[in-house]
Formats: structure tokens, sequence, C-alpha cells
């Protein structure tokens, strides 16, 4: 009899803590969606609005910010952060974001880590990517009544599998 199987084997994973939550953005854009994130995130880590929406813009010009089932996923390092922040955002109307699957997202995450935080980051980007590609989490976030639930969803433990 084996009292440890590792396949069976689970690991409590904490995920990053949410900074905000806006439960129900009313854009019609991408563009829009960005430009409400930036100016919560600008404001909350008091950064200047241009210089943020200006790293936004950018990244999103560079790569695709969508990474299907209805997520799309803006990640960044900023010299001007002191500390990580994460922003959730959820519309009320899906917008195109030229995701992979070709699928409008209504689930956004803005992710900023400071400029020399680049294991930090990957840990969080890691961890928050992966809970976003389960489809059950994803629609308990689209059902969730207020910011307050949408936020205590991602403070539920969550375990992952050692082997993944």
């Amino acid at each position: 009899m084996k009292m440890f199987e590792k396949e069976n084997a689970r690991q409590y994973t904490p995920l990053p803590d949410i900074n905000t939550v806006l439960p129900e953005l009313r854009c019609v854009s991408l563009s829009q969606v960005m430009q409400e994130i930036a100016h919560r995130a600008a404001a909350d880590q008091r950064l200047p609005y241009e210089y943020l929406m200006e790293r936004i813009m950018s990244q999103g010009q560079r790569q695709s910010l969508g990474v299907g089932n209805g997520v799309a996923i803006a990640e960044m390092r900023l010299r001007r952060l002191r500390r990580p922040y994460v922003l959730f955002a959820r519309t009320a109307r899906p917008v195109d974001v030229h995701a992979v699957d070709g699928m409008p997202a209504d689930l956004i995450l803005l992710v900023l880590s400071p400029a020399g935080d680049m294991p930090g980051h990957l840990r969080r980007l890691s961890r928050l990517s992966r809970i976003m590609r389960d489809r059950d989490f994803c629609e308990k976030l689209r059902e969730a009544d207020n910011a307050d639930a949408l936020h205590a969803l991602f403070l539920l433990p969550r375990t992952e599998s050692l082997a993944a």
C-alpha cells in the first residue's frame, strides 16, 4: 500500500493579490477598456495616465492580449512601479481583443510589476494565466454579482497538481 502517490498529490498555490476589481465596464472597444483600466491603475499607483496608457497600447500593438476563452491579459514591468499591481475587470459586453481563438473577451487582467522583478512577474503571470484557463472559474467570474463577490473568487484556495 502506497502512502503517497505523486500523481494524486496536491499543493496549495496562492494567487497574487488582486488590488482592484472593476465589475462592469461599459465599453464597446478594446481601446476604451484599456483607457478605463489605465485611468484606474494610474490613479491607484500614482502614475501618470499617459505613461501607463502609452505602455499598455504599445504592448497591445506588439502582441495579442486575448489568450482565449473570453480572457485578455495585459502585462508589463515598469520602472516607475514600486510594488506589484493586479487589476481585474469584467466588461458588460465582450470586446474584440484579437484573441488566438477569435473570441471577444469580457474578463480582463492587467498585471504590472516593478521593472527589476522579473521572477516575481513571471510567477504572478503564470499563476493568473493558469487560473484564467479554467472554464469553470471563468464562468463563476461571469456570474458573480458585484466587486466583492469577484474579489472573493480570487481569494479561494486553489490547488494544482505537483506534476504541472
